[in-house]
């Protein structure tokens, strides 16, 4: 299995509601969803709440934390007239097109569109994670 064509996914399990389970995505034919990982050799299997379940968008933020799709980010945007700065806060989303976006309300803001974001390590330079919409962790 090539390990860089898997896509990872996050869930909070039905049984640890203050945590993530992080690995791949298993629907079965009852709509159970399963977050697995490998460990030891072996596969492990948590049942997870569908409506917690996010994708990893292959992306970090400026200190290094992996970014998921739910999760609450805060974009720095510069002025470079006015010398000004504005912090701009969303939720990771992604839109009809396929692309990542910051969600603001009805507003969506993909994140190729953003000045200064994407840098040749896929960290996010100007974005810092602050939480999710699930839980009260980063």
């Amino acid at each position: 299995m090539n390990m860089e064509k898997m896509i990872y996914f996050r869930g909070v399990p039905f049984y640890a509601p203050d945590r993530f389970a992080f690995g791949y995505l298993i629907i079965d034919d009852t709509n159970t969803h399963r977050i697995c990982k490998e460990y030891d050799g072996e596969m492990f299997s948590e049942i997870v709440k569908p409506d917690t379940v996010g994708q990893f968008t292959k992306l970090y933020d400026a200190t290094g934390y992996t970014i998921y799709e739910d999760d609450i980010i805060e974009y720095v945007e510069s002025y470079t007239v006015t010398g000004g700065e504005i912090k701009i806060q969303g939720v990771v989303k992604m839109d009809i097109k396929g692309y990542w976006c910051l969600s603001i309300n009805d507003r969506k803001i993909p994140f190729y569109e953003m000045e200064g974001l994407y840098e040749s390590t896929r960290r996010l330079s100007r974005v810092k994670k602050v939480g999710n919409i699930h839980i009260d962790k980063l």
